[in-house]
């Protein structure tokens, strides 16, 4: 078995959102995540913030957004709850998960 260094870091990531509110990226693996939020108020410009090894073997990992009553299938872990003021005083309130199983 090979040996990894045992060096951390805090790492920025850019996430992008497909049609079906899934994002894929390449991590190294045992990352944790820190934080995650939106620049303008909208899961397209999304940012992840890592704890990493950057010595560590790079592995998928997936995420989801979903707003308020959107419906979610498989086993997610909730990350975080994104609440933006937008036009008119209307809230708008993002879920971000991790994706742990699709197929449940």
């Amino acid at each position: 078995m090979e040996k990894v260094a045992k060096v951390q870091a805090v790492y920025k990531y850019k996430l992008f959102f497909g049609v079906d509110d899934h994002a894929s990226i390449k991590l190294p693996a045992g990352a944790k995540v820190l934080d995650i939020r939106s620049d303008s108020g909208k899961p397209t410009s999304t940012w992840l913030w890592v704890m990493v090894n950057p010595m560590a073997k790079e592995v998928k990992r997936t995420f989801r957004v979903a707003g308020t009553g959107q419906k979610l299938t498989g086993t997610l872990q909730h990350i975080k709850t994104e609440h933006h003021v937008l036009y008119n005083n209307t809230t708008f309130v993002w879920h971000y998960f991790e994706v742990i199983d699709e197929t449940v």
